[in-house]
């Protein structure tokens, strides 16, 4: 698996837990934001890996989905602290 990889994965762990410990929404709302674009880099970096055979298709496929769905709860969570009063 490409050290990138990892290391952006690592990254967006590291933001949703900052988040959660944040003291005020806004704050949380941020580090959430950024943890979404780690995401999507993620996903974009397991596809390229697939087609330069760094990993298998099939295991860079999952990778991509997972990330893909982890950016998708991420942003459900950033959309409900935005209509939180």
């Amino acid at each position: 698996m490409p050290a990138a990889l990892t290391r952006i994965s690592g990254d967006a762990q590291r933001l949703i837990a900052q988040a959660a410990a944040a003291p005020g929404g806004r704050h949380a709302k941020i580090l959430l934001k950024k943890a979404v674009r780690k995401l999507g880099s993620a996903a974009r970096l397991a596809a390229r890996a697939g087609k330069r055979q760094q990993v298998s298709p099939s295991c860079a496929g999952a990778l991509r989905g997972l990330y893909l769905d982890g950016k998708a709860r991420t942003e459900t969570l950033v959309r409900a602290l935005k209509s939180a009063p």
